[in-house]
């Protein structure tokens, strides 16, 4: 059978019980008596040896099969969970990953297992009975040297037998299997299944298998439970007496009856979670189909208002209401596009609960990473760009930001520092705030290093407020670190955050005290395909201007125009409202008017008036980017094609104040 068909699917779930072993391991060692989270890295560790081993990936089958020893002992008590326990079974986590990128990469890694799977057998190597040394049923009652994983055997007791039939109609088996055998793990111990539970796992079975359970619940309760799982026609069950090495087919006219409450409130979750996964159905979508889909759109769009503006202009009999339905129509498809598009920002924040603790190891502080907001969505293009910056952010709380405990201590906090990352929804925007609860910024220093690199003068250090110093710190080669080290401190980091935030049509906000903490705040578009904007005139051109970067607009008169150290500068709402021409800034003649049309926009927590000719109308728009060729022209983040067919350039806000303050 060709397996590599199937390898996309292998790598994506791969990853998805890789990040739940990670964060497992991560609870596991805040409470390491926890058999809920050993039990869930079990199954994640048994279905990924199970899913390597069907795809004949053998060096990834045998990390996780010696894994599953280990986890089983700790399961079971024999074994204590303990800090180097975690440590090996996380460094186990990362060389599973790096063999599991490795196969999306098209080659495998041929890495030799001995020293982590040593340090792994050392864990139990006290043990007389070790995990492997229990041989595995096959279906014809016959038994291989391969473990029993998943399940357990007892030497006597009574055992009930489900006999469970799916539907003709079944169409992914092996998951409605395996769906069954966790919802059977919940209410007693598995002791044997037909066929073993490998081959239910790889769906090598008809429509029917066969479950040996141990438990307190009724036989009865339990059949009406599985009958509720969708896509199960049947279930027939008998009571039999389990004696040592088999289970005959002696029948049990009255079958126990037990009480078990506990197990009966986990199963009824078991269950709830099978029955709603029927309503849930979904299938994986290459990222590059919804680009393409998305560009599609976009391209329907630009036609959309080419085709209202002809009717608009022609007045055709009739047009108009048809012009209206598919005005409707679009906009309706693009938002299905644009949702389809959007990824919950915990596929991003997964990854950092690990790399804080493996960062606050390495310089020996005690930090935790409190995360809120994982089910904002965002557009997958912003999402994939925003996990660099945060890293960047994250890296400098534990490097800069927290204390080390002692330190702590002197100043009457707690030893354990705390970072919060969060994910807020603003309308149009989606708000990250990384806030720590450590030394915060001296604004004073911070201009007393910018003058010591050459980064300012000291007369401008001296004319910046504390709120303006902040902003120092993103720029090129600025850094506060007495010394270079593995996690910070090399000149680069906050200048990229800066970088990469603008380049996504996105603001930062920085504010401090010392003593109590930093806060850096993210303000980005939940999308970057289609948005709405301002459409202005200029000098007989056009230009759009994106709503979200827009506060209002005002009309100034000329005797309310003031000039301040040269500048223009009017006032709005009692505060100084600094002026930039656009026809200065583009390099062309501005007319003299009685009154001038202003956008008032915002960077940062800097407010400015751009000074324009008229304002034309608000549009949603499609970006298109520029090729190699235009890309490096300041002041423009890309251009828009309008309904008459015009190319109108769309003017980055961040572009133009670097622009203003080289001039």
């Amino acid at each position: 059978m060709d397996m590599l068909k199937y390898e996309d699917d292998f790598k994506a779930e791969a990853r998805e019980h890789l990040q739940i072993v990670n964060q497992a391991l991560l609870d596991l060692e805040k409470d390491p008596n926890d058999l809920s989270i050993l039990n869930s890295i079990f199954r994640s560790a048994h279905t990924l040896k199970s899913s390597s081993a069907a795809m004949e990936y053998t060096h990834i089958s045998n990390l996780t099969h010696e894994m599953e020893n280990v986890l089983d002992v700790l399961r079971t008590g024999e074994v204590s969970t303990t800090q180097d326990t975690a440590d090996i079974l996380f460094e186990c986590t990362d060389l599973l990953e790096a063999m599991v990128n490795d196969v999306s990469k098209g080659k495998l890694r041929q890495t030799d297992l001995t020293p982590l799977t040593e340090k792994l057998r050392n864990i139990i190597q006290d043990k007389e009975v070790k995990p492997s040394d229990t041989p595995e049923r096959t279906r014809s009652g016959e038994t291989t040297g391969e473990e029993v994983t998943g399940y357990d055997r007892i030497d006597n007791g009574e055992l009930t037998v489900f006999d469970i039939l799916l539907e003709k109609d079944c169409a992914l088996k092996s998951v409605r299997a395996l769906m069954i055998l966790k919802a059977m793990e919940t209410f007693g111990k598995i002791m044997d299944t037909t066929p073993a539970r490998n081959e239910i796992e790889k769906g090598q079975f008809d429509l029917n298998f066969k479950i040996s359970l141990n438990s307190d619940l009724e036989p009865e309760t339990i059949h009406t439970k599985l009958k509720l799982i969708p896509e199960v026609e049947k279930v027939d069950m008998r009571s039999v007496q389990k004696t040592p090495g088999h289970i005959p087919a002696t029948e049990k006219t009255s079958p126990p009856k037990k009480d078990g409450s506990k197990a009966k409130e986990k199963s009824d979750q078991i269950i709830k979670s099978a029955i709603s996964s029927k309503n849930t159905q979904g299938i994986r979508v290459n990222i590059e189909r919804l680009d393409d889909l998305m560009n599609l759109v976009g391209e329907l769009v630009i036609s959309k208002i080419r085709l209202m503006q002809i009717g608009t202009n022609n007045k055709v009999t009739g047009l108009k209401e048809v012009l209206d339905q598919l005005n409707i129509l679009t906009t309706d498809l693009q938002n299905q596009v644009m949702q389809m598009r959007l990824v919950p920002v915990e596929r991003v924040f997964s990854r950092f609960p690990r790399m804080v603790r493996d960062l606050s190891k390495t310089v020996e502080k005690e930090i935790e990473l409190v995360i809120e907001g994982s089910d904002i969505e965002l557009d997958r293009t912003v999402l994939d760009e925003i996990g660099e910056p945060l890293v960047h952010l994250l890296r400098n709380c534990v490097d800069h930001g927290i204390e080390t405990p002692d330190e702590r201590l002197k100043r009457g906090k707690d030893r354990m520092g705390t970072i919060k990352l969060t994910a807020l929804r603003d309308k149009q925007h989606v708000i990250f705030t990384v806030v720590d609860d450590g030394q915060g910024i001296d604004p004073h220093a911070l201009k007393k290093m910018s003058v010591v690199k050459g980064i300012i003068s000291a007369e401008d250090a001296e004319k910046l407020s504390d709120e303006e110093a902040f902003d120092l710190i993103f720029r090129p080669g600025f850094s506060t670190a007495k010394k270079v080290s593995n996690v910070s401190g090399r000149g680069v980091g906050m200048d990229v955050v800066k970088t990469k935030i603008t380049s996504l049509s996105g603001s930062i906000y920085v504010t401090s005290n010392i003593g109590i903490g930093t806060e850096v705040s993210l303000h980005l578009p939940i999308s970057m395909a289609i948005i709405q904007a301002l459409i202005v005139g200029l000098n007989n051109r056009i230009y759009a201007i994106p709503i979200a970067n827009i506060l209002s607009t005002i009309i100034v008169k000329k005797e309310e125009m003031k000039t301040i150290n040269g500048h223009p500068a009017t006032t709005m709402h009692e505060q100084v409202l600094p002026l930039l021409d656009l026809s200065y800034l583009f390099g062309e003649s501005s007319s003299e008017r009685d009154e001038i049309f202003v956008v008032v926009v915002e960077k940062n927590t800097q407010m400015v008036g751009l000074i324009v000719d008229s304002l034309i109308d608000r549009h949603e728009i499609v970006i298109k980017s520029f090729d190699n060729t235009l890309k490096n022209i300041e002041g423009f983040s890309g251009a828009t094609i309008l309904g008459d067919g015009n190319v109108v350039p769309i003017i980055d806000i961040d572009g133009l104040f670097n622009l203003r303050d080289r001039l």
